[in-house]
């Protein structure tokens, strides 16, 4: 399985001066602010509510401002990808070319931090997330991984596919958190 605090390294192989990453509140956020930015790349996050789905709804405005002068990478939680999953058929009815990154845990793993790890009211159902443009008829660059090695392959893709939307599954295991948020329960724990 691949292990969320990968992320950044899968960010440093795939993006450029010109790219935008969206991170999702969470574990997504916590791994994509270790990155180094460069150039005129960007952050984008929702730091004000730190609402979930927000950033596959605003991959289309940033997506839609860029211009073909950089790409937008999305990393998204998929329990936050359910909320506004809508999205996808609008980026892809308007054959924009952002990079979806979905994290496939099961469920609100930021939220089973707090509330129970084995309590199941944070668990979703699963989704095929990699064949939903095919659901949404329409052309784009889609594959579930659930390897480091098998995401090596995948990456390259990601540039031969520059001109449509890529969308890329990560199977995950639904306990894995990242290092900031594993050192952020311990210290909780020794208050308790």
């Amino acid at each position: 399985m691949i292990k969320i605090d990968s992320i950044p390294l899968l960010l440093d192989k795939v993006l450029d001066d010109n790219s935008v990453i969206l991170a999702e509140a969470g574990n997504a956020f916590l791994c994509a602010v270790n990155h180094i930015f460069s150039g005129n790349s960007q952050l984008v996050v929702s730091n004000i509510w730190a609402s979930i789905g927000y950033t596959l709804p605003a991959a289309l405005g940033v997506t839609l401002a860029l211009e073909n002068q950089g790409r937008a990478f999305v990393v998204i939680g998929d329990g936050a990808f359910q909320m506004t999953a809508q999205e996808l058929s609008t980026l892809l009815r308007l054959k924009l070319n952002p990079v979806i990154f979905i994290v496939n845990n099961q469920g609100y793993a930021f939220e089973k931090i707090f509330y129970g790890p084995k309590d199941t009211f944070n668990d979703i159902q699963n989704w095929n997330y990699s064949q939903l443009p095919e659901l949404f008829n329409c052309d784009a660059y889609s594959v579930k991984v659930d390897s480091l090695e098998a995401l090596e392959t995948v990456l390259p893709l990601l540039k031969v596919h520059q001109d449509k939307l890529c969308l890329v599954e990560l199977d995950m295991d639904k306990h894995d958190y990242s290092e900031p948020i594993s050192e952020f329960i311990a210290l909780l724990n020794q208050y308790k």
